[in-house]
């Protein structure tokens, strides 16, 4: 258990963990009334601080927060002033995708747990949050599949950014060294029941209490295509390559083109699902999508079968099975039921 309410019940945990080596120890932080500056009006006076909003002249769904300058200095005095890891806290990205809730005055909070050094995970853990608990309101799960709540953004939102792993889906290469935008958030939602569920590979901050941006009505499509496209970015440049530390890249080549054929395999049958759910909606859509679905739990069971020939101190492998798992519940309880009976108008 990470925290519980005042009557002693949980309020987030997380299980299954499984660690390599003896190393264990982290210090906690839980972070309250954290400002999405790309929204929040009037804007606090640390909204105004360098660096907050990355790509500030976009409009506010195409910027990234970088949440490093907004936490407590409880947090910010156990590091240096460099902006390099590990010593160093580098930008921490919260994506366009997400933001605060509106309800709660794009205000969001955060577990953030520094691990100690030599602590390495391997593969998934499991999470449990509850967000009315911790926040003391949650959206819940969005189920009400109505056409007129199409989408139904009502869905409490988690991501997971850390302070010295890199990650796909920010701003610019994630192989290029120079760029200082490349610790990203990942959502880990892999269910909706209260508490919340979530699949995580390594410990780092997780925010709670966000919510899908609002969008088109495909906005859940994109997010499914968005997230698939991180995957394949997650193989291809951090385990198919060693840049977590030197030696071996963590996957073999031949795993890396089982897995490279795979997603490409599944992203032909994601593409022509979607294409198939845009008005006129085709009468093939069912029949694309569930095609998609066999592929990914192809890519999935390839997946499942490989172990690590390099080092793998970030936990590559673990965090390729955590995206998938989170690819899983955006397909079936977000995606499929946010399709319009006659197909998205994009509007």
């Amino acid at each position: 258990m990470l925290l519980s309410d005042k009557d002693g019940t949980p309020a987030a945990s997380l299980s299954n963990v499984k660690l390599v080596g003896s190393k264990s120890g982290m210090t906690l932080f839980q972070v309250k009334s954290i400002p999405d500056c790309r929204y929040i009006n009037p804007k606090p006076a640390a909204c105004l601080l360098p660096d907050v909003i990355v790509n500030p002249a976009d409009p506010a769904n195409k910027q990234f927060l970088n949440v490093t300058p907004l936490l407590p200095v409880e947090i910010t005095a156990l590091f240096n002033s460099t902006g390099i890891p590990p010593k160093g806290l580098p930008r921490m990205l919260i994506s366009p995708q997400y933001r605060a809730q509106n309800e709660q005055g794009f205000l969001f909070e955060a577990l953030f747990g520094i691990t100690d050094e030599g602590v390495v995970f391997q593969g998934t853990f499991d999470l449990l949050f509850d967000v009315g608990k911790l926040a003391g309101n949650k959206l819940g799960c969005g189920y009400d599949y109505s056409e007129a709540r199409k989408p139904n953004l009502d869905w409490d939102v988690i991501t997971t950014v850390s302070e010295r792993v890199i990650t796909a889906g920010g701003p610019g290469l994630v192989t290029d060294s120079s760029n200082k935008n490349r610790y990203v958030d990942t959502l880990v939602n892999t269910g909706c029941v209260n508490p919340t569920n979530g699949s995580g590979e390594r410990w780092s901050m997780y925010a709670y209490n966000l919510e899908v941006t609002p969008a088109k009505d495909d906005v859940f499509a994109q997010l499914l295509l968005t997230l698939f496209d991180d995957l394949e970015e997650t193989r291809a440049e951090l385990a198919c390559k060693q840049v977590d530390t030197t030696g071996d890249a963590p996957l073999s080549s031949k795993a890396c083109t089982s897995l490279r054929t795979a997603w490409s395999d599944a992203k032909n049958s994601l593409n022509r699902c979607y294409s198939a759910s845009v008005q006129p909606k085709s009468s093939a859509s069912k029949e694309r999508c569930n095609t998609f679905l066999v592929k990914l739990r192809a890519y999935q069971t390839t997946l499942n079968g490989l172990s690590t020939t390099g080092p793998d101190p970030a936990n590559r492998l673990g965090e390729l099975k955590a995206r998938v798992n989170v690819l899983f519940h955006v397909y079936n309880d977000r995606f499929l039921p946010s399709v319009p009976a006659n197909g998205f108008t994009l509007q």
